[in-house]
């Protein structure tokens, strides 16, 4: 009623991409602070074996001397062993759970100690050293790519600025972009091209290691 039918259109197709937006931050953010606290995690597991004790109780050990999200991966995974699956098939499960690459990474060198032999301790140890090295490389990424970041940023957020001081200096600028069709098309073409060089900025600073 306010923008007229084209407006409404453009904003009921561009809604939905918001909340698969904040979706996809929580899960980044979920899984950047799982993969920060997985090198500590390896450590009291590696250090839990070291002073005897089993698989099960060193894994149950490091659920209780660390904090979500990895305590809780660790609780599912003594729950899955306590249910009398195989070590292997917990792991797997476990992988399935919380698909990311550095617990993929630690899981295929406990399997592979496990049917191979060796230092488990040692091997844990090496791998959160690795993965220690990957969590402040990913860092520096970041760090390198704020910018970019502020960028898409400050894109996404000029246009809606920039109408709100139009519409409080003089509201008679605002109305002719509601008021006819060429200004609907013109609203509509503009929140397309602001996803589009969001989504392009993002991709540009999304890097892969």
């Amino acid at each position: 009623r306010i923008g007229g039918p084209v407006l409404a259109a453009a904003l009921a197709l561009a809604a939905p991409i918001l909340p698969w937006q904040w979706v996809s931050r929580r899960a980044e953010g979920e899984r950047r602070r799982f993969g920060e606290q997985l090198p500590h995690a390896l450590d009291v597991l590696a250090s839990g074996l070291a002073a005897g004790l089993s698989f099960p109780q060193a894994v149950e050990y490091t659920a209780s001397e660390t904090t979500p999200p990895v305590s809780g991966a660790m609780t599912k995974l003594v729950r899955w062993m306590t249910l009398g699956h195989a070590t292997e098939e917990s792991l797997r499960h476990l992988l399935l759970a919380v698909p990311e690459e550095s617990l993929a990474l630690a899981i295929e060198g406990i399997e592979l100690q496990r049917q191979v032999g060796g230092d488990l301790v040692s091997m844990l140890e090496s791998t959160a050293d690795l993965l220690r090295e990957r969590v402040e490389l990913e860092r520096e990424v970041r760090a390198v790519t704020a910018q970019g970041r502020l960028s898409g940023v400050v894109i996404a957020a000029l246009v809606p600025i920039s109408a709100g001081i139009l519409l409080s200096a003089n509201p008679r600028y605002i109305d002719v972009l509601f008021d006819s069709l060429i200004g609907q098309l013109l609203l509509a073409l503009a929140v397309a091209l602001q996803l589009a060089g969001w989504a392009i900025i993002s991709r540009l600073m999304r890097v892969r290691y």
